[in-house]
């Protein structure tokens, strides 16, 4: 997909853009597995590209993929100039093959309706031992009219996440659940209050006084399940 005309409703990254801490949490499993050719997939008006680019060892090239038209021109003029840094409107096509050495596929797998298509794609389109960097919503029950709304096809578990790295050839370093919290709080906003919107407050409350304290309590104790999955999977 290469027209602008796909356009994503971007207040849902606006009011994310306030997680500082949530994504320096996420930052910290994937930066080392950070190579120096490195892809982000779906990497909107690219508040997590600004982590990667203060996380990655020099030299590197980083390209990003973004195929809602209206994020894509933010992407454009915010690197524009930088010419390490490579800005594409469309999902992510297999080009060449053997290009890159990290793919980071953050909150973008759940919007893909063929996920077994993309996933061999991302297998073709990596160097030999090269990384998937992956997280997506975890567990079905929370799934929600917001969900539908986001486009979001899914939301996944352990078990399905798992299946679907390792029949396209991946070994898997690590798979956890993340934000045990967070599966409290969905449920409440999003499945019984039915809400439609992400309250920045709400958001910059979480981020400032839970993440941090949450962070601690799960590099200590894995937890059972969480509003998220990450995965880092690696090529065989």
């Amino acid at each position: 997909m290469s027209e602008h005309e796909f356009i994503y409703d971007t207040d849902e990254l606006e009011s994310l853009k306030y997680a500082k801490n949530y994504y320096n949490w996420i930052m910290s499993y994937f930066k080392p597995h950070l190579g120096r050719s490195v892809v982000e997939v779906g990497a909107g008006i690219g508040t997590f590209s600004d982590l990667i680019i203060d996380n990655i060892n020099e030299p590197y090239t980083l390209s990003l993929y973004e195929p809602a038209g209206n994020n894509f021109e933010q992407l454009e003029k915010k690197y524009n100039g930088k010419k390490k840094i490579k800005v594409y409107n469309n999902y992510f096509e297999y080009s060449n093959g053997n290009q890159f050495d990290t793919l980071i596929v953050n909150n973008v797998l759940e919007h893909i309706e063929d996920e077994d298509a993309i996933i061999k794609n991302f297998y073709k389109s990596l160097l030999p031992s090269g990384k998937l960097l992956i997280y997506v919503p975890a567990l079905d029950f929370l799934y929600s009219e917001f969900d539908k709304d986001l486009g979001h096809y899914r939301r996944y578990s352990k078990d399905s996440l798992q299946e679907l790295i390792l029949n396209n050839g991946f070994k898997i370093l690590e798979i956890r659940y993340f934000n045990i919290l967070g599966v409290l709080s969905w449920y409440l906003v999003f499945k019984v209050l039915k809400k439609k919107t992400i309250n920045v407050q709400a958001v910059k409350f979480y981020d400032k006084y839970i993440i941090p304290v949450l962070r601690k309590f799960e590099s200590i104790f894995k937890p059972p399940l969480g509003q998220n999955l990450l995965l880092v999977a690696q090529k065989e």
